[in-house]
This record gives C-alpha cells, sequence and structure tokens, in this order.
C-alpha cells in the first residue's frame, strides 16, 4: 500500500503544466491551422510568401509564426524588432500572396479602434494589401482576432 501512495504521489507531483488560460499553444496551433485552411482554400500554396502583422504595432507575431513554421509556410512575420526568426529573408521578397494579421482588443486604445473589424480596416491603406479581401475572421483566444486575407 505505501508503494501504491509513493508511486501516485510521485505522479501526480510530475504532471505536465495546465495549458494558460488564453489556450496557451494549442490555440496558437489551431489558429495557425486555421489560417493555413483559409489560405490554402483561397490557392495560396504554402511555397507562397505572406505577412504576418500585428496590430497594435508593438506586440509581436510569433504567436503565429512558430505554428506556420511548423506547416511549411513560408512568411515573413513583422515584430517591433524586425522579423521573427525561421521566415523567409524579407529582403528577397517584392510582394506577398496572402496577410495574417492579429489584432490584440486588451489594447484598443493604442490601436485606435476595437478589433473584430474596425481596427482590421486601418490595414487596408498597407499598399502591400490593398484591394485584398477577407478569407477568414476568428477570435483564437479571447480578445485576440485572426484576420486572413488574399488577392481579390
Amino acid at each position: 500500500i505505501a508503494a501504491v501512495v509513493l508511486l501516485v504521489g510521485w505522479n501526480l507531483t510530475h504532471l505536465p503544466p495546465s495549458p494558460h488560460p488564453d489556450g496557451g499553444y494549442p490555440a496558437g496551433q489551431a489558429a495557425g491551422d486555421r489560417a493555413d485552411a483559409a489560405l490554402t482554400a483561397a490557392g495560396i500554396p504554402r511555397d507562397a510568401v505572406v505577412l504576418v502583422r500585428s496590430l497594435p504595432d508593438f506586440k509581436s507575431t510569433e504567436a503565429m509564426a512558430y505554428p506556420l513554421a511548423i506547416l511549411g509556410r513560408a512568411y515573413v512575420a513583422e515584430t517591433p524588432k524586425g522579423v521573427a526568426p525561421g521566415g523567409v529573408d524579407v529582403t528577397t521578397v517584392d510582394t506577398f500572396d496572402g496577410l495574417i494579421l492579429l489584432c490584440d482588443d486588451r489594447f484598443d486604445d493604442a490601436i485606435g479602434d476595437s478589433c473584430g473589424g474596425a481596427a482590421e480596416m486601418s490595414v487596408a491603406s498597407d499598399p502591400r494589401v490593398a484591394g485584398w479581401v477577407l478569407l477568414d475572421q476568428f477570435e483564437a483566444a479571447p480578445g485576440r482576432f485572426v484576420s486572413v486575407y488574399g488577392p481579390g
């Protein structure tokens, strides 16, 4: 009985950590899968380079970049300090074939609008994505939206 109690106690203290309340990596992976599926359904192959941006600009895009890298999708993920590692060399890219836009509603004051529609419209003025259409938009975690755009 003592050995069983000891074994159960050891196992209970060595359980893996539970995911973060916002979904953690599993939510990020699911968001990456859904964005990749939207791009693929629009005829944008994985070797076509997509731009990954964040609203507000001071937030990193690496929460999406890593799942895209795992899927083998070519991307340039803008971060406050340049581009996220693992992406395509930005100096070799003239145009992008798609856009994945992350928007964090906790920073609506810094963005100037709420995510889920209005804030994302500010990206429409970016000449790299002018005239593109919304392929998919979803809430990946509480208050964190993902919008996927492609050529119209």
